[in-house]
């Protein structure tokens, strides 16, 4: 059952505060689903480094005996990667994660004393499916 209601106020004041209740109804309706929502980056995982920076180059991480220690969720345990086999502050993703899917990881410095606390985590999705064909149609020849 709809019931209505008279206003004793005049229509100008009416608009005005319909205009003003909308705007700010709207504005609510419109953060809540931003503020909700999560980046996560897809990344090709065949051609996707972990870079990071470092006081130590490459070489002192590898005189020092560090080790990097990638933590990442979906992960059974932390994988470990010496300092020594690399050139570079980079990982491959591939060989941190092998398989596609969704991930978040920090890296960690090891040493013979201890390991460091954890550095940024990064998010992403390893991997995904191709873009889908368009245009199909049939060709009589």
């Amino acid at each position: 059952m709809i019931h209505s209601v008279r206003s004793t106020k005049s229509p100008g004041v009416r608009r005005c505060l319909v205009a003003r209740y909308g705007l700010v109804l709207g504005l609510l309706v419109l953060a809540v689903p931003v503020a909700a929502q999560e980046m996560v980056i897809a990344v090709p995982l065949e051609r996707t480094v972990f870079v990071w920076d470092h006081p130590l180059d490459p070489a002192a991480a590898a005189a020092d005996g560090i080790t990097w220690v990638f933590q990442c969720t979906g992960l059974a345990a932390p994988i470990r990667v010496p300092a020594s086999e690399l050139q570079r502050h980079e990982v491959p993703v591939s060989r941190v994660v092998g398989s596609p899917g969704q991930y978040t990881c920090d890296l960690r410095a090891e040493n013979a004393f201890g390991v460091s606390d954890a550095s940024n985590a990064v998010t992403f999705r390893a991997g995904y499916p191709p873009a889908p064909a368009v245009n199909l149609r049939l060709v009589v020849q």
